[in-house]
């Protein structure tokens, strides 16, 4: 999950900066305190799916535009109901390496 939250979180920090906006401005965008915001663009706060909406409003993205590191389903994989619902890959098993989590 710690890899999950740094991606998005440097996802997050990447579109604000291009959208202009410094993290004072998007915590008020989003009702987030600066310290929240820099939090998740740091990866060190879980990110909840309200949050990701308000960020993704307030950078006038498409949601999924925050998660460009999430691959759809395919046959070619094995079967996961929750991966495939969500279009995540399933977690990696200890000991695995998380290369190419940030895509």
């Amino acid at each position: 999950m710690k890899a999950l939250n740094f991606c998005l979180g440097a996802r997050i920090e990447v579109l604000r900066r291009v959208a202009g906006l410094s993290r004072s401005q998007l915590a008020e965008a989003t009702g987030c305190s600066p310290f929240q915001i820099r939090d998740y663009e740091k990866g060190a706060a879980e990110i909840g799916a309200a949050v990701v909406w308000q960020i993704s409003k307030a950078l006038d993205v498409p949601v999924q535009t925050l998660f460009p590191f999430a691959q759809l389903p395919s046959e070619s994989r094995s079967f996961s109901p929750v991966a495939d619902r969500c279009d995540l890959e399933p977690a990696p098993r200890p000991g695995r390496q998380l290369e190419g989590v940030c895509r």
